[in-house]
This record gives structure tokens, sequence and C-alpha cells, in this order.
């Protein structure tokens, strides 16, 4: 009996024992891969792009001036608003102005020429032209009846200079064997006898102009001047023959240098008064058929011809003013439309360049969000999608209507993942927005019915394949591969294979 006791006691401790390590393995083992269960349930789903971008105003643009100069005025400050055309900003410009105001100027006198032109001459500016053209005549006239006096006194100096002056240097001087007195057989002497003849025939042609009074006085002031530089000449050759070493002695020699001299001036000033005389007429000859032209195109009537000119030339003034006003207008920064100062890179009395940035200009049409997409995500948008944003600055529970107006063709590289430019429009302008603020933008894309939607926890991923854990009644843990549709949102999936409405899956614990 005593060794049936024992054995039982051995049974019993072995019982014990066993129940001890079960409830150390229960209750001290590490739990399942998840506590958290929840059920895959069926509901209505949309398909969710989740990006980030920046609010940017619709229209903002940096001004500056096409030329250099110093800044004259800044009128507005930053943030100041300003309507359409508004003067941003100028610089000095006195000459582009004073440029100007000539132009007008101009234009104002080719209308007023163009204006004569088609209403024609006034009787006062005939009247004038009819003056002024008798009073060249009367110039005229009066030149040439001083021709007489002229040529007078031309033969006065020439008879003095060769009968009184060199008369003592010439025997037979006034016939045809005229003979120097002195230093003979030279070749100067020969030539001055020559000469001495000549110059008798050149001063009777002379006086032969003095009657009647000449009908042409420029032609005989022309012939007049042919007869007296021969007996110049003369008296030139004279002054040869009484170089030193002349066989006269030195009171002679005196004498007749003197002699020479005072009749080579004598003629040289008659030629200076034919010459001087005969450039008067001609002058005041040229100055009459100037008033006879002038009166004649007074009184013609305007041809079609110089109305066409005078067109002409309005239109060149009036191009010439409109580039006078392009030169004044390139000193001026205007606004290109309606809109706010959002910065100024200038200031008063300082010296820009061309192209320099002087204010950064923002539009008040509104604003925009430029966001880059993932080549992922990008066929899944597109233009004229809504889209809900929220933004940083009021937090998730503000949301701003919008909707996708612009996806850029070409790919832009961001950390290495493709990635396209979308902008977006807000629907309605809202005072709480502003260029700068971080927006999250969210597009739903696709819409499911009856889907089978799981949280996004429940997914296990290794390599390319996903998986997800399910519990059954049981309480065993099954590891079942699946297959994933679209992603509803941040937090739920559908899945398309490998789970079924009320499968209960475990959550994986968040990293």
């Amino acid at each position: 009996m005593r060794f049936f006791f024992r054995q039982k006691a051995v049974y019993i401790g072995g019982i014990a024992l066993a129940g001890l390590v079960a409830l150390y393995f229960f209750t001290l083992s590490p739990p399942p891969p998840a506590g958290e269960t929840v059920l895959a349930t069926k509901k209505d789903i949309t398909n969710e792009v989740f990006i980030t971008g920046t609010v940017k105003a619709r229209r903002r643009v940096p001004l500056s001036f096409d030329r250099g100069g110093v800044i004259a005025s800044l009128p507005f400050t930053t943030g100041a608003r300003v309507l359409p055309d508004a003067v941003l900003a100028s610089l000095y410009s006195e000459p582009e102005e004073a440029a100007r105001e000539e132009m007008r100027a101009l234009v104002g006198i080719a209308e007023a020429k163009l204006k004569g032109k088609k209403q024609g001459t006034r009787s006062e500016e005939i009247q004038l032209k009819e003056a002024e053209l008798a009073k060249a005549e009367v110039s005229l006239e009066s030149s040439k009846d001083q021709t007489g006096t002229i040529l007078a006194d031309a033969y006065g100096a020439a008879e003095e200079a060769l009968n009184r002056y060199a008369d003592p240097l010439f025997s037979s001087d006034a016939t045809e064997h005229a003979r120097l007195t002195y230093a003979p057989g030279t070749e100067a002497s020969y030539k001055a006898e020559s000469e001495r003849v000549a110059a008798e025939a050149h001063a009777r042609t002379l006086r032969a102009l003095l009657s009647p009074a000449p009908a042409d006085p420029t032609a005989a002031l022309e012939e007049a001047l042919q007869e007296l530089i021969p007996i110049q000449k003369l008296f030139i050759t004279l002054v040869r023959t009484l170089q030193n070493g002349s066989a006269l002695d030195g009171a002679v020699l005196g004498d007749y240098r003197t002699r020479v001299s005072n009749a080579r001036a004598l003629v040289t000033t008659a030629i200076n008064a034919v010459q001087n005389h005969l450039n008067l007429i001609r002058e005041r000859a040229a100055e009459r058929a100037r008033a006879t032209r002038a009166l004649e195109l007074t009184n013609a009537p305007a041809t079609s011809e110089s109305i066409e000119e005078a067109e002409q030339e309005l239109a060149q003034a009036r191009a010439k003013l409109r580039a006078a006003d392009a030169a004044v207008e390139k000193t001026v920064l205007r606004a290109p439309f309606a809109g706010r100062i959002a910065g100024r890179e200038a200031e008063r009395g300082e010296t820009v360049s061309a192209g320099a940035p002087i204010v950064e200009f923002l539009g008040t049409e509104g604003f925009i969000i430029e966001a880059p997409v993932p080549e992922a995500d990008i066929a899944k948008i597109r233009e004229d999608d809504f889209a809900e944003v929220t933004l940083d600055a009021y937090g998730d529970g503000v949301a701003f209507p919008a909707r996708v107006t612009l996806i850029e063709p070409a790919a832009i590289e961001i950390e290495g993942v493709p990635t396209y430019k979308t902008t977006f429009a807000f629907e309605r302008s809202d005072p709480r927005l502003r260029s700068g603020l971080t927006a999250n933008v969210s597009i739903k894309t696709i819409r499911k019915e009856e889907a089978v939607v799981i949280p996004a926890r429940a997914i296990i991923q290794e390599g390319k394949a996903q998986y997800v854990q399910k519990k059954g009644l049981d309480g065993r843990i099954e590891k079942a591969p699946v297959v994933v549709g679209i992603r509803a949102n941040p937090r739920e999936v559908e899945i398309v294979e490998g789970v079924r409405e009320g499968d209960r899956l475990i959550l994986q614990e968040s990293k």
C-alpha cells in the first residue's frame, strides 16, 4: 500500500510539474505577431493621390527697366496694391523729355506746312514775295548802272600806269617800235618791249568799252579783265629788268623801281575792282532768280506731288515723335496688371543697369499651387480633376477646394525620381491664401463600389510579395498572400485577391 501511494504521488507530482511548465510558456512566452485584429469590410472607395506643393500667386513677375539710369521715384511701398499701368518706378529722364518736346514741335511745323499746301498761298505771302523780287531787281540794276564807272576807273588806271609811270622807261612807247631805254639786248628787255606794244593795244580796247554804255555789263567786265591782265604782266616783267646789276646809276634805278611798283599796284587794284563788281552783279542776278522762282512757286497751286511730299514729312515727324515717346516710356516702370508690390530691390537715387530687377510684383487674380507629381501617380490624374487642399498654416481641419489646370509634359528629376510639375487652381478666392504656404493636395481619381478594404497596417511586405496574417476562429494564425488594388486613403487599401469580407486580420506594429 505504501508503494501504491508513493507511485501515486509521483504521478501527481509529474502532472503538476507539467502544468507549471505549460503555465510558464503560456504566460511568459512572447505574444503572437500582433495583438490587435480587424475585420475586412466592404465599402465604396476612391483612389487618392497625395502630394505636397507650394502656394504661389497666379501671376508673379520681377520687373526691370530696359535701360540703365538713376532711379527718380518709387511711389509705392512693399505690400501696396496697384491698378494696371500704375507707375511703380521711374528714372531721371530730362534729355528724353527735351527730345520729345522737340519732336512735338517738328510735328506741329509739318502739320502747318501740309495745311498750307492744301489751302493755297495767302495774298499777304504773295505780296511779300513780290516785294522781295522787286528789291532784288533794284539791287541788280543799281549794280549794272555802276559798271560804266568801274570800267572808266579801270581804263584810267591802265592809262596812268602806261603813259605816266612807264613812259621814261621806253622810247617810242606809243608805237609798234617801243624800245627799253636800259639793259638792251637781254631776254627780259625783248619781252618787256613786246609786252609794251601789246599793252598799248589792250588799253585802246579797254577804252572802247566805255562808249556807248555796255548792253551786257557782265560781258563787258569779263572783257575788261582780259585786257587788264596783259598790262599787269608788263610790269611784272619790268621788275625783272630792274634787278641788281643793272647799268643804271642808283638814283635812276630807284626811280624806275618806284614807278614800276606804283604802276603795278594801280593795275592790280583796277583788276580787283572789276572782279569784285563782276561777282556782285552775278550774286544779285542769282538773288533775283531766286526771288523770281519763289514768287512763281507761291503763285502756283500745290501739286499732288508737293502735297504728298508734305504728308510724308508729317509722317516722318510723327514717327520720330513716337520714337521719342518710346524713349521716355523706357524710363518708366508700369504695373503690367492689377497686383501688389511683393518687394523692392532698389531705392531712390540708386543707379541701376538694364534688366536688373527693381520690383517683385504679384498679380491679384488669385493663387495657384505648383506640386511635383511622381511618375507612379501621374497616370492617375488628369486636367480638371477635383482636389482637396489643406495648408500647414491652418491645419488639416481647414480644406480649400481646387482643380488640376495643367500637367507639364516634360519630367523633372527630383532625387532621382522623375516628376511632373502640376498646377492646381483654387476654386475660389480666400483672404487666408498667401504666396509661399505649404499645401497638402489630395486628388480623388477612381471610385469603386463594394470593394474589400483592409487597413494598410495589415499588409506585410516581403520583397515584391505582399501578405496578411489571418486569425481563424480557433485562434490559429495563417499567413496568406494578397493582391493589393487601389489605395483608398493613407490608411486603407483595396484587396483584390487573398482576403474576403469578414476575415479577421492582425495589424502589424507601426514602424
